[in-house]
């Protein structure tokens, strides 16, 4: 199901909640200073100082078809939202060594440097924060790196009814290509952003909440055009930089299978311009019995169709994440020669930049305030998993 129809009418029943995602700017001066500002107000002389993105998002109740509290709820989403928040941090930090600057002495870098010193005797370990920026980076270049005109796409694994680090993929996306396309002639490669899930009535969801998040971004991004000096074309810029957004059905239960559009198992197709290429992929609980452990196949379909590829999962330590999921990941059942898959864990102790307080804070924001209070604990179960196929390195 493709949002690019913009005209399209969307039923939005239910009570919506505000998503206030920050700009990338906002960061230097702390996460909360450009929250609720309007976007006229906030930009200014200054097209630098953007204001954040408000989504407005409906959800649907977390309850199963006999009204029982679903097994993910409130902890599943605040992952969801640790996710989102560490994508955003990690993509709008700057390392020191970027700087030429010596270690610790970079203000923008979110990760809190003396702590990771002190915890580390060995200071040129490659922090998580770098990885999963590196990794976003190297994703939002497919599009100008690309011979062809595939999709570069960004894809979220269950992404449940509001798809939340779907959202901030292409937040981030967006960002990303509005400082590159200023420069740069416009690619025949498309950003798409592909959330996914198998329920129905998340997809509805999903399809709904899509719909007028693209028209929200091309809102958004027409009034920072017209405060570009420096942009060329400025009716045409914000439909080239914002992605498309798109909701298909990935049930992982059918991974052995061909899972067209999103998973075909022919990649070599010719001139066909809906040809996806996935760059980055993520998911949040993506286990929490031991039936969704199953999503260890789909994972290792991502890779081993897409050796370029790289997941990221943040986790909960729950039923069928350890005995099933790990295990199988690294397995000889995985091991071929198009299909070598290396596992990084980072967790609060040992990788506290994914877990600094900055994090937390965002992670906070980006929660219903109805959840906020019953995820306000337990964060050092948390686990960040970054998983690729060394064959394509």
């Amino acid at each position: 199901m493709s949002t690019s129809e913009d005209e399209k009418e969307c039923d939005l029943n239910g009570e919506s909640v505000l998503y206030s995602f920050p700009a990338f700017n906002s960061f230097d001066n702390g996460i909360g200073d450009s929250i609720g500002d309007n976007i006229g107000d906030n930009i200014g002389d200054d097209n630098k100082n953007m204001p954040p993105l408000i989504l407005e998002l409906i959800p649907l109740p977390l309850l199963s078809e006999n009204f029982e509290q679903m097994p993910v709820g409130a902890r599943g989403w605040y992952a969801s939202a640790v996710l989102s928040a560490m994508m955003m941090l990690s993509y709008s930090s700057v390392d020191a060594a970027d700087l030429g600057a010596q270690p610790g002495t970079d203000k923008n870098n979110c990760a809190n440097t003396e702590n990771l010193h002190n915890n580390n005797s060995n200071s040129s370990v490659k922090k998580g924060t770098k990885y999963l920026r590196e990794d976003l980076k190297r994703a939002c270049a497919g599009t100008n790196t690309s011979k062809s005109n595939n999709n570069n796409v960004f894809l979220e694994l269950g992404s449940g009814t509001i798809g939340l680090a779907g959202m901030a993929m292409a937040w981030i996306v967006a960002q990303h290509e509005r400082n590159t396309k200023k420069k740069q002639d416009s690619s025949n490669s498309r950003n798409k952003i592909v959330m996914t899930d198998y329920d129905h009535e998340c997809l509805e969801q999903l399809e709904r909440n899509a719909v007028g998040v693209r028209r929200t971004f091309r809102e958004y991004f027409s009034v920072i055009a017209c405060k570009d000096d420096d942009v060329a074309d400025k009716d045409n810029i914000s439909n080239r930089i914002i992605p498309d957004i798109d909701v298909e059905h990935l049930d992982w239960n059918e991974y052995d299978q061909d899972q067209s559009p999103v998973l075909p198992e022919n990649t070599n197709i010719d001139d066909d311009i809906h040809h996806n290429s996935i760059s980055f992929a993520c998911g949040a609980a993506l286990v929490y019995t031991e039936d969704t452990a199953a999503c260890v196949d789909q994972v290792a379909k991502i890779l081993r169709l897409h050796p370029k590829s790289v997941v990221w999962v943040v986790q909960w330590p729950r039923g069928g994440w350890f005995n099933i999921f790990q295990q199988e990941l690294l397995s000889p059942r995985y091991k071929s020669e198009d299909l070598k898959i290396d596992v990084q864990k980072f967790g609060p102790s040992s990788s506290p930049d994914m877990f600094s307080t900055e994090v937390q804070q965002l992670a906070q924001k980006l929660m219903p305030a109805t959840m906020q209070q019953e995820c306000q604990k337990k964060i050092q179960d948390l686990r960040a998993i970054r998983i690729t196929n060394t064959i394509g390195e």
